[in-house]
C-alpha cells in the first residue's frame, strides 16, 4: 500500500478489526462460500492512502437521521452505497456518482472519513469511507440498484454482515461526535 507520506504510514494500525465472516450470518446466501475467512479491517485518515491504490468507496448516508440502504437487483440482502472508482476519477466524484446512482442524491453534504483496508484471506481491498448528510434526493435513476430502505437501524440481512457492521459502528461513531 503505497502511503502519501511517511508520517501517515505511522497511523496504519490507527484502527483495526479482526473479525471472522461466517456464511452462516447471512440468510440470503448471497456471499460466496470461499469467504469463509479472518478478515482484517484496517481504518486511516481520509488522504492517507495514494489516489491510484483506491478501488472503492462506501457512503455512509443519512437523511434526517435515518440511513439510506441499498438492494442489488441480483441479491435478496441489503448495504450501503458503494462502488469502484472509475479510471481518471477521484475518490470524491466516484463517491458523488455511485451515492446519486445508487440512491437520486442531487444534494448532500459529502466528506472523507477514512482510507480502508480490508484483507480477506489474503486478498486485499483498498477502499475510501465517506459520510454524506442528504439533504435532497431525486427519483431513482436506472441502475443495478432495485430498492432502497430509509431506516434507523440497519436491515437484515446484509450483504456482507460484519464488514457491514463494523463500518455502520465507525458511521455511528462519526454521527455522535458530530453531534457534540
Amino acid at each position: 500500500m503505497k502511503y502519501k507520506s511517511t508520517e501517515n504510514a505511522a497511523v496504519s494500525l490507527y484502527l483495526r478489526y479482526d473479525f471472522h465472516y461466517l456464511p452462516e450470518h447471512n440468510p440470503g446466501g448471497n456471499v460466496d462460500t470461499d469467504m469463509n475467512k479472518q478478515f482484517r479491517i484496517t481504518l486511516l485518515p481520509a488522504g492517507s492512502i495514494e489516489l491510484s491504490e483506491l478501488t472503492y468507496v462506501v457512503i455512509g448516508a443519512r437523511e434526517m437521521e435515518h440511513w439510506i440502504f441499498v438492494r442489488h437487483q441480483e441479491r435478496d440482502s441489503w448495504e450501503l452505497p458503494a462502488g469502484h472508482i472509475e479510471e481518471h476519477e477521484s475518490a470524491d466524484e466516484a463517491a458523488k456518482r455511485e451515492l446519486y446512482e445508487e440512491t437520486g442524491t442531487v444534494r448532500s453534504d459529502l466528506r472523507a472519513l477514512y482510507d480502508y483496508s480490508i484483507e480477506i484471506g489474503g486478498q486485499t481491498f483498498i477502499g475510501r469511507i465517506f459520510f454524506a448528510d442528504v439533504t435532497q434526493r431525486g427519483p431513482l435513476p436506472v441502475s443495478e440498484i432495485a430498492e432502497i430502505m430509509i431506516s434507523k437501524t440497519s436491515p437484515q440481512p446484509a450483504t456482507y454482515p460484519e464488514a457491514h457492521k463494523r463500518f455502520i459502528d465507525i458511521l455511528e461513531k462519526y454521527v455522535h461526535q458530530s453531534n457534540r
